[in-house]
């Protein structure tokens, strides 16, 4: 998604370029896998991230560090972490998580390739054995996996079970805006419910 925005900057006539950051959401810290940009403005640096799921930034955030920034009811903000470099940290109830640490090192195309290859085919890596989904709200957000929904508004959470029948479809339709040109069979099977035990 990043790729793509990147590409819509550029085209736009933005003078982007694209960073790599470890997320660290488990505490430990990945490889450089995740992309983001680094968009110059008038003088001054901003971070756009469309795609880290409901963490993603609501609006691109200035690059200065230790001036937390509250938008939609989130509050992010970037400090130093000397040999991660920059830490992007959310304030959750009260304490500031990790999510992702970065460099303003070059990214070459050859960076993003094996990151992405890694990402889309290594089998300890999330997005190979869940169904995952992100979509910001007015005061909050949605997520999915696979077939459990969060709908968080105003820092009231909804959890719903989707149902394991071509009615997922429907929801995922509804809520994402998302029509797959497949039936529910053609799908992958999604594992057992017991989302909560696995990483």
């Amino acid at each position: 998604m990043n790729g793509l925005f990147l590409q819509a900057l550029q085209a736009l006539g933005f003078k982007a370029r694209a960073l790599l950051a470890r997320v660290h959401l488990t505490g430990t810290p990945s490889g450089r896998g995740h992309q983001l940009e680094l968009v110059h403005i008038d003088g001054r640096n901003w971070l756009a991230d469309v795609g880290f799921g409901g963490n993603s930034p609501r609006m691109p955030i200035p690059m200065e560090l230790d001036c937390p920034v509250t938008m939609d009811g989130q509050t992010i903000r970037l400090t130093d972490r000397r040999h991660f470099g920059t830490m992007l940290q959310a304030l959750e109830d009260g304490e500031w998580k990790d999510l992702y640490s970065f460099d303003l090192g070059h990214v070459f195309p050859a960076d993003i390739a094996y990151g992405n290859h890694y990402t889309s085919t290594h089998p300890d890596t999330f997005f190979t054995f869940s169904r995952v989904g992100a979509c910001p709200l007015p005061g909050g957000g949605m997520t999915l996996l696979d077939r459990t929904l969060k709908i968080n508004t105003n820092g009231r959470e909804e959890v719903q079970m989707l149902p394991d029948s071509p009615a997922y479809l429907d929801a995922l339709k509804t809520h994402f805006g998302i029509e797959i040109d497949a039936s529910y069979d053609d799908l992958r099977p999604l594992p057992p419910d017991n989302d909560e035990d696995r990483p």
